[in-house]
C-alpha cells in the first residue's frame, strides 16, 4: 500500500480545526506498508486502551490509557504491537 497522502500538507486543502469529512475503520497493524491511504486529523477511540501509532516523522509514540472519544492527533499508522485500545476510526 502506497504512504498516507496529508491533504493537509498545505493551505489550499481542507482546514485542520473543520469536522473529518472522511472516515475509516482503524485495522492496527506492524507490517510497514500498512499506512493509512491518507493521513487524518483525529482519532475516534471507542474502547479505550494503549494506542501505539507512526506520527508524521515517521516514529514510534505509545498513548497509554486513551480514553474513549474523539483525539485531535495526525498520524501514519496505527499497529497492533503494544495497542490495547479497540473499535476506533480515523476521521480526515
Amino acid at each position: 500500500m502506497p504512504a498516507a497522502v496529508d491533504n493537509f500538507a498545505s493551505n489550499n486543502g481542507p482546514s485542520l480545526t473543520s469536522a473529518p469529512v472522511r472516515f475509516g475503520v482503524v485495522t492496527p497493524s506492524d507490517v510497514a506498508l500498512d499506512e493509512l491511504p491518507e493521513v487524518p486529523r483525529g482519532l475516534y477511540v471507542g474502547v479505550a486502551g494503549d494506542v501505539s501509532l507512526k506520527d508524521m516523522a515517521g516514529n514510534t509514540v505509545l498513548f497509554k490509557a486513551m480514553p474513549v472519544g474523539w483525539h485531535a492527533m495526525r498520524f501514519r499508522q496505527i499497529f497492533a504491537t503494544a495497542t490495547t485500545a479497540t473499535t476506533m476510526v480515523w476521521g480526515a
